[in-house]
């Protein structure tokens, strides 16, 4: 980090500035890196969650497709039951 970055003035909770240097002393990394590390790690996990979910429309439309295959599923099924049933029931030839 420059000089010439610029400075933010925040306030924590004291049990999170200890866990931040407590993190940083472990890392070898000054307090200041430790959070910025933290924070680009931050931003960098939900940049990545948002390109692997699905949009709304994309989950409705994903939806609408299980429901069209449950229903081809449960009538293939019925179709077969019938068939079976059709068969277990008809006479045996010897």
């Amino acid at each position: 980090m420059a000089r010439t970055d610029p400075q933010l003035n925040i306030r924590i909770p004291s049990e999170l500035k200890a866990q931040l240097e407590a993190s940083a002393k472990t890392s070898g990394r000054s307090v200041t890196a430790e959070l910025i590390v933290r924070l680009e790690e931050s931003f960098r996990s939900e940049s990545e969650l948002k390109e692997n979910w699905l949009t709304q429309s994309q989950e409705a439309q994903l939806a609408e497709w299980r429901r069209e295959k449950a229903s081809e599923n449960a009538k293939l099924l019925e179709e077969l039951k019938m068939h079976i049933d059709k068969r277990w029931n008809s006479p045996k030839s010897e």
